[in-house]
């Protein structure tokens, strides 16, 4: 038997007694029990949330030892077949890497549909890398 269960049955045998005090106080005791509960689901609810956010933050914090930013623009060090070009209003607002992708003569953002005229060229990009890893950055 519970603990709500518990106090019902203490209650229903004050009811029986005939002792009004003792009644109110485990009626008030049963409220207050209640109360505890929902507090008790909320700090759960609360929890999973703050799990849930310091594992995103931890995602960005690792992401971004891989990202390098190059003449307006975020690039991923790691990723040779995803290396970008990516949104950095996206990634400096969010820490995403939303691709930046070809609309007729101009770029756009996947995700916040920024607008780009120039978008620096892949061998560009390939010859900084290369030199950051020959520098040990």
């Amino acid at each position: 038997m519970g603990i709500l269960e518990t106090i019902k049955e203490v209650a229903r045998i004050a009811k029986r007694v005939g002792d009004i005090e003792l009644t109110n106080t485990i009626i008030e005791l049963q409220g207050q029990l209640l109360d505890m509960q929902d507090t008790m689901v909320n700090l759960r609810q609360e929890n999973e949330t703050l799990k849930k956010e310091n594992e995103d933050l931890k995602n960005q914090l690792e992401t971004s030892k891989d990202v390098m930013l190059y003449k307006g623009f975020a690039y991923n060090k790691k990723d040779k077949l995803n290396r970008g070009p990516f949104c950095l209003a996206c990634w400096n607002q969010r820490k995403t890497l939303n691709p930046v992708n070809k609309v007729s003569a101009v770029h756009m953002c996947s995700a916040c549909h920024a607008i780009f005229d120039y978008v620096p060229w892949d061998d560009e990009i390939d010859k900084i890398l290369a030199k950051e890893q020959t520098n040990g950055v």
